[in-house]
C-alpha cells in the first residue's frame, strides 16, 4: 500500500501525454513531472488514486542516457513544450514507441511493423501557430510592474514573459515583440479575468509554410483598438526584415 508523503525510488519507463515521466511504485503506475524515460529517480508521493499515483520529483538518482540540458531558458516554467530534457534522437525513438504501443493496445495488432521516424533537418522553429496570452505578469513575478505577451506557467493560469520561443517560427517572435512595444507605447489596458475589465486578451499568429502568408489575430473585448494603424505598420516593419516572408526566412 502506498503512503502519501513517503519517498520512493522509481524507474521511469514511459512518458505521459502531458510530458510526465511514468514508472511503477509497488505495481501502481506513477506519474512524475520532470522525469523522463531511462531516469531512476527519488519521488515523494503526492496523490494516491485508485488506478494510478502522482509523485513529485525529489532527486534524479541515475539520469537517462537520453537526458540533455534544455536549450530553452523557460524549461519547466512554460507549459508550451515538455520534451526539452530529452535528446532529439531520444524523442524520435519515444514517438516510434508510442505508435507501436497504440497500434498493439488499441488496434490489437500483434508486433506491428513501424518504420523509424524521419527526423527534421532543424528540430526548432517548426510550430506555425502561436497563441500568446496577453496578461499581467503572474506567479513569482507579480511584484514586477507591467504586462507580458507570453505563455502560461506550467499547469497554471499565471502568465510568464517569453522574450523568444525557439520552436515558434521567427515571424511569431517578431510580431509578439511588436505587440509588447505597442502595449508599452500606448499604455493599452490588459484584460483582467478577475474584474472583466481591460482590452487585449490574446495574440494569435498563423504562418503558412507553403505560401509564406501570415495571419495576425488580436483577441480583444472591443472591435476597435487604439492606434491600430501604428501597430499594423510596426508589424509590417518587422516582417519586412524577413525578406518579404520567404520560406527560408520563416524557418
Amino acid at each position: 500500500m502506498l503512503t502519501k508523503g513517503k519517498q520512493y525510488e522509481i524507474d521511469i519507463t514511459d512518458l505521459g501525454s502531458g510530458g510526465e515521466g511514468i514508472g511503477r511504485t509497488e505495481g501502481i503506475a506513477t506519474f512524475v513531472s520532470g522525469a523522463i524515460p531511462g531516469d531512476r529517480i527519488l519521488a515523494e508521493l503526492q496523490q494516491d488514486k485508485k488506478t494510478y499515483a502522482i509523485g513529485k520529483l525529489v532527486e534524479i538518482l541515475t539520469p537517462s542516457p537520453d537526458r540533455v540540458k534544455p536549450s530553452c531558458a523557460y524549461d519547466r516554467d512554460c507549459g508550451g513544450c515538455s520534451l526539452q530534457s530529452i535528446s532529439y534522437q531520444g524523442q524520435l525513438a519515444l514517438k516510434k514507441k508510442w505508435v507501436i504501443d497504440r497500434l498493439a493496445r488499441i488496434g490489437k495488432l500483434e508486433n506491428p511493423k513501424v518504420l523509424d521516424v524521419i527526423p527534421m533537418k532543424n528540430p526548432n522553429r517548426y510550430r506555425n501557430k502561436a497563441q500568446y496570452v496577453v496578461a499581467r505578469v503572474g506567479g513569482e513575478e507579480k511584484k514586477e510592474r507591467g504586462s507580458t505577451v507570453g505563455f502560461y506557467r506550467e499547469k497554471t493560469h499565471d502568465a510568464i514573459n517569453i522574450e523568444r520561443c525557439d520552436i515558434q517560427v521567427e515571424p511569431a517572435n517578431r510580431i509578439a515583440e511588436a505587440v509588447r512595444e505597442y502595449i508599452r507605447e500606448f499604455k493599452v489596458p490588459i484584460y483582467d479575468p478577475n474584474t472583466g475589465t481591460g482590452l487585449l486578451r490574446n495574440l494569435i499568429v498563423k504562418t503558412a509554410f507553403g505560401t509564406g502568408e501570415i495571419m495576425v489575430i488580436l483577441v480583444a473585448t472591443n472591435n476597435k483598438i487604439p492606434q491600430a494603424e501604428w501597430l499594423a505598420e510596426r508589424i509590417e516593419t518587422e516582417l519586412d526584415k524577413l525578406e518579404r516572408y520567404s520560406l527560408e526566412s520563416l524557418i
